[in-house]
């Protein structure tokens, strides 16, 4: 054989060597199999005996088995990679009902049906979409929107606002007449997944309007002080306040300690001058001051800044409510505020939650960290991320205690937690109006929890004795991590190396022909 065909022969070889490594490469960057490769799930005949139960997983490999409490359903550990053998040699047995794969699963983020929704980056940055997998929000918590008024015939706002009272002109009709209101309260607590308009961050929140800026956006801080206790007097458990002043008032301190030492949440804006002044009532160190990010989540550069500010959260181009049944953008810590008012909202509705602090340091301590590491003037602890803010606040799982055997194959038993929800504060007659509106009675739901990992939750309780001492633990990537690294290099090295072979075969081919 000539060398030109030696050369031309190897190279090819070299090829066809090195793509095997880059295709098994590419698998390992996917999950294997999209079930736990050493589990499988069976029922049996009712009234099969533990014994047969014991001789037929046996026959299908079974290292172990537990019960699924209630279901009659059994976790068969297997040797890894050996599930579909497993299965095909369950369902040829009479007593087997059905075997199937332990298949992974993953939560979903919820997303609302309403139209605007794209409209709301908001939402996103905040993570949003993923809290509401968690928790949408109580029916029972009430943010009081200390305001304009709003528009409480809007679509969006339809059967979620509850009465409350016009400072301005002195009546029981908060109408808004100027927008500002609306679109803070849409932000809130808007009607979520209803098919229209827009999702506000707490779906289940109702909204107390309070008027106390008239037409043209001006108040005092005297209507505002009273808006405040009458809130704190009719049940508001979460206070927004989406306006501000330069100047200290004893008066607007004073509300603002009445509110805090009954347990209330306050939210309110920074300010929108771009200065290093934070306006009261955020100033004050019972309120959550709110600076405002855009949707890269950068400063703002209206955002007023100062060691005085807690929290960040998109404040540039807001998609929320206007007048009339309408829809449009604003921009300002106005509309930053109410997205923190609207987490607090779901905080407070997690049973055991009730407490002014621990939402706030909630909040904090989860906040996604912008600017300079750690705390700074610009974005306080940095902007609320709904999901991890929630996960702290929800009880921890009670660990179950199960039964253990090592004949027997029935079921173990499961203590099934059980909450316990603390008692509220009694809501105390206002001093402001003759009829004040009481607070909704509290109607707990059960917490969501989200499955990480299937294997965890359960503990074998028939273990055979050759295998007693076994360990192992499934895992979705049967290549090694190292393997991740070199089986690529050496493809690459193979097809490289072929490349030059061939070329220089060719090179020879040609030079012989000449």
């Amino acid at each position: 054989m000539t060398p030109k065909r030696i050369f031309l022969l190897f190279s090819l070889f070299l090829l066809w060597s090195g793509f095997p490594y880059q295709t098994v490469q590419a698998g390992v960057l996917q999950r294997a199999a999209p079930y736990v490769e050493n589990q499988v799930l069976v029922q049996f005949l009712p009234g099969t005996s533990p014994s047969k139960i014991n001789e037929v997983t046996r026959a299908a490999g079974a290292k172990s088995f537990s019960a699924i409490e209630g279901l009659d359903i059994y976790v068969l550990r297997v040797p890894k990679g050996s599930v579909e053998e497993s299965i095909r040699g369950l369902k040829k047995n009479p007593t087997v009902l059905f075997a199937e794969p332990n298949y992974y699963l993953s939560a979903d983020d919820t997303i609302p049906s309403d139209a605007g929704f794209p409209n709301q980056y908001g939402l996103l940055n905040i993570r949003a979409p993923q809290g509401w997998d968690l928790s949408t929000g109580a029916s029972w918590v009430t943010i009081a929107v200390i305001d304009s008024g709003v528009d409480y015939s809007h679509p969006d706002l339809a059967y979620k606002v509850l009465p409350g009272y016009d400072f301005v002109n002195g009546d029981s009709d908060p109408q808004d007449d100027n927008g500002h209101g609306s679109h803070v309260a849409g932000i809130a607590a808007a009607a979520a997944n209803n098919g229209i308009g827009i999702a506000g961050v707490s779906w289940g929140a109702a909204v107390m309007p309070l008027k106390v800026l008239d037409s043209s956006g001006n108040g005092t801080y005297a209507d505002a002080a009273a808006a405040i206790v009458w809130a704190t007097d009719n049940g508001a458990q979460v206070i927004n306040m989406s306006f501000g002043g330069s100047s200290y008032s004893f008066t607007l301190e004073s509300a603002v300690m009445y509110a805090y030492t009954r347990g209330v949440v306050q939210v309110a804006a920074s300010g929108n001058s771009g200065s290093a002044s934070v306006l009261y009532p955020a100033r004050f160190a019972p309120v959550i001051a709110v600076a405002a990010t855009d949707s890269a989540n950068k400063r703002a550069g209206f955002s007023n800044y100062g060691p005085e500010v807690d929290l960040a959260a998109p404040g540039v181009s807001i998609y929320s409510l206007y007048l009339g049944g309408g829809y449009g953008y604003r921009s300002g810590t106005s509309m930053s505020a109410p997205f923190v008012s609207g987490l607090a909202a779901i905080l407070i509705g997690i049973p055991g939650n009730y407490d002014a602090g621990l939402v706030e340091a909630q909040m904090e301590r989860t906040a996604l960290d912008l600017g300079i590491p750690g705390r700074d003037v610009y974005y306080g602890a940095g902007l609320i991320q709904m999901d991890a803010a929630i996960r702290r606040a929800i009880p921890s799982t009670p660990t179950p205690t199960i039964a253990t055997t090592t004949s027997h194959p029935q079921a173990p038993p499961i203590l099934v937690p059980t909450w316990t929800a603390s008692a509220l504060p009694p809501s105390p007659t206002s001093t402001l109006l003759p009829t004040p509106w009481p607070m909704p009675p509290p109607s707990f739901s059960s917490p969501t929890f989200t499955l990480t990992s299937v294997p965890s939750m359960l503990t074998p309780s028939v273990n055979y004795a050759e295998d007693a001492n076994a360990s192992e633990t499934p895992s979705p990537f049967p290549v090694s991590s190292s393997s991740m690294f070199w089986m690529p290099c050496l493809g690459i090295c193979f097809i490289l190396f072929g490349l030059i072979l061939l070329a220089f075969a060719i090179r020879l081919t040609r030079l012989r022909r000449y």
